[in-house]
């Protein structure tokens, strides 16, 4: 009994093979998505995105706020926190 998976054994044996591990030791499972095909038109249009200076405003505003929240570590981004090392308790 695989409480862990529904796969059969014929399956797990021809994927087995392809999983690769990390530099943290996760597996690295290979995939393939199906994506729907994005219509010309909407690829083509002369619709703008959002102005640069908008995106700009947000990013400063939101870097003042991780700034605040890492008040008091040596961390900077959620990045500098890295993987699997289980919670990380922040000052409130």
């Amino acid at each position: 009994m695989r409480p862990w998976s529904s796969c059969r054994p014929l399956g797990i044996r021809f994927f087995r093979p392809k999983i690769s591990y990390g530099d943290d030791r996760l597996p690295i499972i290979p995939s393939q998505w199906d994506v729907p095909r994005v219509n010309y038109e909407n690829l083509s249009s002369q619709r703008l995105g959002e102005a640069s200076s908008a995106v700009r405003e947000r990013v400063a505003v939101d870097r003042h706020v991780q700034a605040k929240r890492f008040k008091g570590t040596r961390l900077r981004t959620n990045a500098d926190m890295g993987s699997g090392r289980g919670a990380v308790a922040l000052p409130a």
